[in-house]
């Protein structure tokens, strides 16, 4: 057999063959006619993301928990955007201002007007409250058992098996005390009723004397009644001022008659030994209304400002704090000592003895615990991706009503604190939820899939699926730059 020692190429090579009687044969790749389809999407309804494994051991799950979640908080934040635009809206009616069809152009209105309040506060006197100010007491609420189904479903060493019960630390593990608390013990007030409260009110207090009489507590919130002090910063109906006392002046809005500056223009004749000179007289009235701006001086009634003088007269005081005692009704959104009925959420201390507690023990229980939520770390063997995943997957759950009270101070704007007060429940859920989330939304932002691929999780599903998640993070992450733009009660830089 002649040695061939050049290939012309496959014709060549065929003829070849021919002529020394070996024949030719054709060979085919039997998988040239399969149809090969790269998964590049993961959109629903598409069958890819059903194609991921939910077993907990397996490492997909995390990428399912991981999209779950993500859309989970991307579609909250919406709701929470149209509940801050609805709620500004409320409040704009009430105001006859401009209504907003995004939250921005409908809270704009509002922290226009809070700005003004806030440039009205003089620098020159002594520490007051801050002109404006709103808190709410806690309204919302998540599924305390979210967390713990989400990571059953994801966690590895202890797949399947993660409840409330491992929550770490310890102590962290809150609920009903079937035994003695020892720590705080938290009572929720029921609805338009009220619950006795030696400690903290996160809500409306009735201040009583510590000896359970009708005196008065200290009010580090807003007082509504009777402001006791010989100062004040808030709204008094029996108006502010002293004819015998020039040298003490009031700020702020005067609905009624202002004598002295408005906005800077002497009005009304002016303060004594600056103008009328009426030291030892009265204070002038019949001009009600007659300041729109900043009124500094006398105000005959309805003065709502910074006075250096008691508010007086029957109960006429609300909207401000009472720098000594307020008798009557102390609200506050963070909490305010209260000896007396608490509308809202009741926070006492136990003692190192610990009592019964009827409500929620904070703390440690001497016994078992009932309607068990964990406010630390569940310690389920999961990894870090599941434990993100899940983490804004419970935060996703939040649900909130309207506050019962709403603390306001809106110093130099009564008209404000009315609106705020009527209207502006919406608003206290949203920012409420907006602070949920945001903190959600850190725990999913920024992730890699290299940190999946970390855990095992890899191929085309799984980085077409995690690119899923992501967009729905980014679509989150979008809205709460919105919300926390459009937020009418924080500090905007000028």
């Amino acid at each position: 057999m002649p040695k061939l020692t050049h290939w012309a190429g496959w014709v060549g090579a065929v003829g070849v063959l021919s002529a020394m009687g070996v024949a030719a044969i054709e060979c085919a790749d039997p998988r040239e006619t399969d149809t090969v389809t790269v998964v590049t999407s993961c959109a629903p309804d598409a069958g890819v993301f059903e194609r991921l494994s939910t077993d907990p051991s397996s490492p997909e799950s995390t990428v399912v928990a991981y999209v779950n979640g993500a859309e989970a908080l991307a579609a909250k934040v919406t709701e929470m955007e149209n509940l801050l635009r609805d709620g500004c809206n409320d409040v704009d009616t009430a105001l006859g201002l401009p209504t907003g069809t995004d939250p921005n152009t409908a809270c704009s209105p509002i922290s226009q007007r809070i700005a003004k309040i806030r440039k009205s506060q003089p620098a020159t006197l002594p520490p007051p409250p801050p002109w404006f100010g709103v808190t709410y007491p806690p309204v919302c609420n998540a599924d305390p058992d979210a967390r713990a189904k989400c990571l059953a479903k994801c966690s590895v060493s202890d797949a399947g098996a993660c409840d409330n019960t491992h929550c770490t630390p310890a102590g962290k593990l809150t609920g009903t005390c079937n035994g003695t608390c020892i720590g705080d013990c938290v009572t929720q007030a029921a609805d338009d009723a009220g619950v006795a409260c030696l400690g903290s009110c996160q809500g409306t207090c009735g201040n009583l004397t510590p000896d359970g009489g009708a005196g008065t507590n200290a009010c580090t919130g807003e007082c509504n009644g009777l402001c006791l002090g010989t100062s004040y910063a808030g709204y008094c109906e029996t108006g502010c001022g002293n004819p015998n006392n020039s040298a003490s002046l009031f700020v702020g809005q005067c609905i009624g008659t202002c004598t002295g500056t408005c906005d800077g223009n002497v009005i009304n004749g002016g303060i004594a030994d600056g103008g009328l000179g009426i030291e030892g007289g009265t204070l002038p009235t019949g001009s009600d209304g007659n300041c729109t701006g900043i009124c500094k001086g006398w105000c005959s009634t309805k003065a709502y400002g910074n006075c250096p003088f008691t508010c007086s007269g029957p109960p006429s005081y609300l909207g401000g704090v009472c720098t000594t005692s307020c008798k009557s009704v102390c609200v506050s959104g963070p909490g305010a000592g209260c000896n007396g009925t608490c509308n809202g959420a009741c926070t006492s201390a136990t003692g190192d003895a610990g009592v019964a507690c009827t409500g929620t023990c904070i703390g440690s229980c001497q016994g078992t615990v009932s309607n068990a939520t964990c406010t630390g770390d569940l310690a389920c063997g999961q990894n870090l991706e599941c434990n993100n995943a899940c983490t804004a997957a419970a935060a996703a759950t939040v649900s909130c009503k309207d506050p019962t009270s709403i603390e306001v101070e809106t110093i130099s704007d009564r008209a404000l604190y009315d609106a705020l007060k009527a209207k502006g429940g919406k608003i206290g859920q949203a920012l409420q939820m907006l602070t949920i989330l945001r903190t959600a939304e850190g725990f999913v932002d920024n992730r890699a899939l290299s940190d999946f691929a970390a855990i095992g999780a890899t191929g085309e599903v799984v980085r077409a699926c995690f690119a899923r998640g992501q967009t729905a993070v980014q679509q989150a992450a979008a809205g709460l730059n919105v919300a926390v733009a459009a937020d009418p009660t924080a500090v905007k830089s000028q």
